[in-house]
């Protein structure tokens, strides 16, 4: 027999968790909706993309090497978002050369 619920203690639960989530935003999951708001806040040619946490965590490992590289110091110190954008670019220039596929107009400024 499983004991029964406490919802005193639930709804205290609950009310610490929302205001934890209040007050560091950045510690709660993301819900669908606000991630469809959010794409009316970007720039109308750039695109927001889920990207699964075994690459994430694989650009934050590659951020240190990153870092000591003379031909990537113009981007500063880089943030894991920008070690995916030039993964991002490398890996389509690749294709790109692997497919004889030309990019549509666009500049190759790979990094």
């Amino acid at each position: 027999m499983t004991p029964p619920v406490d919802l005193e203690r639930v709804r205290v639960a609950r009310a610490r968790l929302d205001r934890v989530a209040l007050e560091h935003p950045g510690t709660r999951p993301m819900p669908e909706s606000d991630l469809h708001d959010l794409e009316g806040y970007m720039p109308a040619d750039e695109k927001m993309i889920r990207i699964p946490t075994p690459l994430v965590e694989r650009a934050e490992a590659l951020k240190p090497a990153l870092d000591k590289r003379r031909d990537l110091m113009s981007w500063g110190r880089l943030s894991t978002t920008a070690v995916v954008r030039i993964a991002l670019e490398r890996g389509l220039a690749d294709l790109e050369r692997e497919l004889g596929a030309a990019p549509d107009g666009g500049e190759n400024d790979t990094p």
